[in-house]
């Protein structure tokens, strides 16, 4: 990957422009996250996960006279693992005061399936199984649902995230940056008043090198084996009008004066104070930084509330002391390599070692001309002499051939798709219960996994709630089927209430990765016991109409208790 721009170290030094220093600043910062992140992870190592999700043909199609043979079983493994995650469904509960808040909590899961927010934690999941840590970004869209404004979630790419790196617990955090890639036109609109100083730059750039490639920058090697390569190197950089655009959120510890207004208006709501101070933080908030081609598009003020950041990282493996997560590829992507080799070169062997010789006797009266070993093909040999045979050489040993099989089973049991959690269990008579059992206590890892999404998944469920409380107004409605009919619930807006006074509970169980038919084999006990009603049961289990189901039933019920009331005539 070409190394990004140096926006302050690009530009003219001059004592007039005031953007200069806050950008340079912003540049070290990035410096140091991304040189804590190259030094645990690697150089380029998102690239290299791309690479290797993608299956690139320029990797893995070098001029060579074999074909090599690609077996993408660990990236199918890490969907499965994905899909297996993204099957629990969580349940968000809303409180105020230590009530349930039910009419804002209907609206909050209306929201949340109509804006598809399971999708986005799903590629989130995706890109922590494969490079250690995804990231989510919440925010909003004045634009969408034709002008009414959606509150939405983003998986991000984590090449274009820049965590603070001197800290693990990211609550705790002092500052997280983020790029996005916009044409200059969307940044003129969004920042009217500072965009049109940005100025698109093309051409040479000093500091910036970019690979030759089919990006529009660099050279592109004619078609041939030269193509696989990495090609010449240019001082280039993307001349298609899109820029870098960079957000910072940053704890500002910045102080200023209370202003005389401000010390009587305080000394007159807070008689709980026992002295006035005398100065008080700028951004208590945070603070938030928007620079594009070393311009200050925006600063002030964090506009999310509570101090909170728009950015949550979720992990598939737990890292001991620093941020990243560790990425489960690194486990077992080298067991796959050694088996992809090693089935290319039994296909070679196969092909190449594996022809049969024909021999022809000098008596049969027959030469290489002659005989061209067709099938069905007539030849004339002389009378009494030898016919052509075809001499095989020894076949390999049956382990050559089974051993890139033995190494990719190696791999699935590493990652933990043992047979047991494949249906494949021991033999014998067992019960429905011991079966599901088995399945369950198979899945150490996906349980694993599922515990540590628990965490950013609640931080990801309030960002969104604080977020709706802070730019959903009254109106704002969310479609829901109620059986055949499509209901709506309206969202009430956050009035003279503080957001302090709300609070947001993830039910644990939600997410458990408990299998589907235990699950059914679950509720059916207690349907049938009585501990549940039917209408329950059958939301659960996701049956279509299974409300007018469970009220045509009730009905059926009633009228059957209403007859052995009637007395006989």
């Amino acid at each position: 990957m070409a190394r990004r721009i140096r926006y302050a170290a690009a530009r003219e030094i001059s004592k007039q422009d005031p953007d200069l220093t806050i950008v340079a600043q912003l540049d070290s910062l990035q410096d140091a996250a991304d040189a804590e992140r190259d030094r645990r992870l690697g150089q380029g190592w998102f690239e290299e996960v791309r690479t290797f999700f993608n299956i690139d043909p320029a990797t893995y199609s070098a001029p060579t006279f074999r074909p090599r043979i690609v077996i993408p079983e660990l990236q199918v493994l890490m969907l499965n693992e994905a899909t297996d995650l993204s099957d629990a469904l969580p349940r968000i509960y809303i409180t105020h005061k230590e009530e349930r808040d039910k009419l804002r909590e209907k609206a909050y899961q209306e929201n949340w399936r109509q804006s598809f927010y399971n999708n986005r934690l799903l590629e989130a999941e995706i890109w922590s199984l494969f490079s250690g840590t995804g990231f989510v970004q919440v925010g909003f869209d004045p634009h969408a649902r034709q002008g009414k404004g959606e509150v939405f979630i983003e998986s991000r790419d984590p090449d274009t995230v820049h965590p603070d790196p001197g800290t693990k617990d990211w609550k705790r955090w002092s500052y997280v940056q983020f790029d996005d890639r916009m044409y200059i036109d969307e940044v003129r609109s969004r920042w009217p008043d500072s965009g049109y100083r940005v100025i698109p730059r093309r051409g040479p750039a000093p500091g910036v090198l970019a690979n030759s490639g089919t990006m529009g920058t660099g050279i592109n090697m004619p078609p041939g084996p030269m193509s696989a390569g990495p090609g010449m190197t240019q001082r280039l950089i993307s001349s298609d009008s899109v820029v870098t655009v960079r957000h910072t959120f940053i704890r500002d510890y910045t102080e200023v004066d209370i202003t005389k207004d401000e010390r009587d208006r305080m000394a007159q709501t807070l008689d709980s104070l026992l002295a006035i101070p005398k100065r008080r933080r700028m951004y208590p908030n945070g603070r938030w930084i928007v620079d594009c081609e070393g311009i200050i598009l925006a600063d002030g003020p964090n506009p999310f509330p509570l101090g909170l950041f728009p950015i949550i990282p979720y992990r598939a493996m737990p890292s001991l002391g620093w941020f990243w997560g560790v990425p489960p590829i690194r486990y077992t992507r080298s067991i796959q390599q050694i088996a992809e080799r090693m089935m290319t070169q039994t296909f070679e062997s196969a092909v190449r070692l594996n022809n049969g010789m024909i021999f022809i006797d000098e008596a049969t009266g027959l030469d290489a001309d002659s005989y061209s070993g067709l099938p069905g093909e007539i030849v004339v040999i002389n009378a009494n002499s030898k016919p052509p045979t075809i001499q095989w050489p020894t076949p390999m040993p049956a382990h050559m051939t089974q051993l890139p099989n033995m190494l990719l089973d190696l791999q699935k049991r590493l990652q933990g798709f043992s047979p047991a959690r494949s249906g494949q269990t021991s033999p014998g008579n067992q019960s429905a219960d011991l079966y599901d059992s088995t399945i369950y206590q198979a899945q150490s890892m996906t349980r694993l996994r599922s515990r540590l999404m628990a965490e950013p998944i609640q931080a990801t469920a309030e960002m969104v709630f604080y977020t709706m409380c802070r730019f959903y107004k009254d109106g704002a409605a969310f479609a829901g089927i109620d059986g055949k009919d499509v209901k709506w619930t309206k969202w009430t807006a956050m009035g003279d209430e503080s957001m302090e006074d709300y609070g947001i509970v993830l039910d644990p169980g939600s997410l458990k990765p408990v299998s589907t038919a235990a699950l059914r084999t679950i509720i059916t006990d207690l349907l049938k016991a009585g501990q549940i009603p039917l209408k329950y049961a059958l939301e659960v289990m996701e049956v279509p109409n299974g409300d007018e189901i469970a009220e045509a039933q009730q009905q059926a019920q009633e009228l059957a208790a209403l007859s052995k009331t009637r007395r006989p005539r």
